[in-house]
């Protein structure tokens, strides 16, 4: 018997990772509203709905890998947000595979499951930045960012103008969003390809 009462494990991770998340949001918001309203003169709202829809890829991405390890009947710990407060505000987020799957094919699953679902997002993102019509490169853009082939298959389709302008908070988010999941598919370690 002891005194003292043992932490519950589940409950200080659910308190991790609740606290890394408000932490992760308050970086990805503080970080853009510096830097829009030293550059550009953007106001809060832009920096809101960045941090809003950044947040909602990173979420999905990682909601997509913990539910299809439930469904295949595997442990992984709840999603750990990385705020570093620099550049856009967060290095992603890292889950914890507790216990092995039971076959490689649940292994692939849980792989491809992240980036397909942080990638429906993205799509649907992009296209909204693309629907609002707005001038996608400013003159006095300070980064000219590459296009992604996602953006000028959805130019195409939508007929309008597929470059991206770190101006506008959705398509920059979008942009974020493509480049954290190409990076996420190479094969390597603990990368989502390297799980593939």
């Amino acid at each position: 018997m002891s005194l003292i009462p043992r932490p519950d494990p589940e409950a200080r991770e659910r308190k991790m990772a609740i606290g890394s998340f408000v932490a992760t949001c308050a970086s990805v918001f503080a970080v853009r509203a510096l830097q829009w309203e030293a550059g550009e003169g953007r106001g809060l709202f832009d920096s809101l709905v960045f941090t809003f829809v950044l947040i909602g890829i990173l979420l999905s991405h990682e909601l997509g890998h913990y539910i299809t390890a439930r469904v295949y009947g595997f442990r992984l710990s709840l999603p750990l947000f990385l705020p570093i407060p620099v550049w856009i505000g967060t290095l992603g987020a890292i889950i914890d595979v507790r216990e092995h799957p039971k076959s490689r094919g649940a292994l692939l699953a849980m792989g491809a499951a992240g980036p397909l679902a942080g990638f429906a997002v993205i799509v649907v993102v992009a296209a909204a930045a693309m629907a609002r019509g707005l001038d996608p490169v400013l003159a006095s853009e300070p980064l000219v960012l590459s296009t992604p082939l996602l953006f000028s298959l959805l130019g195409w389709i939508m007929g309008g103008g597929s470059q991206i302008s770190t101006s506008d908070p959705l398509a920059f988010a979008a942009w974020i969003g493509c480049l954290v999941t190409a990076i996420n598919l190479l094969p390597f370690g603990q990368l989502d390809g390297g799980h593939a």
